[in-house]
């Protein structure tokens, strides 16, 4: 088992959330509370976020708490007019969102170039 690992940037009002490792049941709560933190930051007026970015490409695998969990983020997101994008998505996982449907339900995005600053582990 790998474990779940988050790395946060900013790119000016974007944020970008990298995503590695293992995202299934045991793990979908650090993803999740993590991802609303960042939107409540917009909510409570402490920084303006104009979209979210979760880049995807070091996530070895994904079941099926961990793909709820993610429609969860994205409704929640989409209720507050927050966007939220998909990026780096690795072959196993974009299969499973198109076997799922779920592959309409998310917007994505070509991985974003780097440097980014760097605001949290």
């Amino acid at each position: 088992m790998e474990p779940l690992h988050l790395t946060t940037s900013r790119q000016g009002a974007k944020v970008i959330v990298h995503v590695s490792g293992e995202l299934d049941i045991a793990t979908t709560s650090v993803l999740r509370d993590h991802l609303l933190d960042i939107l409540r930051e917009t909510f409570n007026g402490h920084r303006k976020i104009d979209e979210v970015v979760m880049e995807l490409s070091g996530l070895s695998f994904i079941d099926a708490a961990g793909l709820g969990t993610l429609v969860s983020i994205q409704d929640h997101a989409r209720r507050n007019a927050i966007p939220l994008l998909l990026s780096g998505i690795p072959p196993q996982v974009d299969r499973l969102l198109l076997i799922t449907g779920l592959n309409h339900h998310f917007p994505t995005r070509p991985p974003p170039p780097g440097p980014y600053t760097h605001m949290q582990d």
